[in-house]
This record gives structure tokens, sequence and C-alpha cells, in this order.
């Protein structure tokens, strides 16, 4: 992940500041945002992050 990507995922997932009774809530959340984010396509990138993930 590029560093651009890093603010990009940090932006949309952890501003404002998830409120969370655990480290394991927490933890289910970014499992599942990361899920969430494998279909997205980088800029004009023809293959997704979950396929650039598997390779």
């Amino acid at each position: 992940m590029s560093e651009g990507q890093i603010g990009y995922y940090r932006r949309n997932h952890f501003v404002p500041v998830p409120e969370v009774a655990s480290l394991t809530e927490l933890n289910s959340m970014v499992d599942q945002w990361d899920v969430d984010d494998e279909g997205r396509r980088l800029r004009s990138k023809t293959r997704t992050i979950g396929e650039h993930f598997a390779q």
C-alpha cells in the first residue's frame, strides 16, 4: 500500500476515531473494511486492490 493509500484508509476509516468497546471489536471493524476495500480500484489501474493483494 502506498503512503497515499495509507492516508486514504486512515481518513476514511479512522476519522473520526471509531468508538469501540474492545480491541476485538476494532479488529473486526478493520477486517470488514479490508473486505469492503478489495473491490476498489486505484486511479486508472485495471486490477482491484484485492487482485493486487492476491498477487
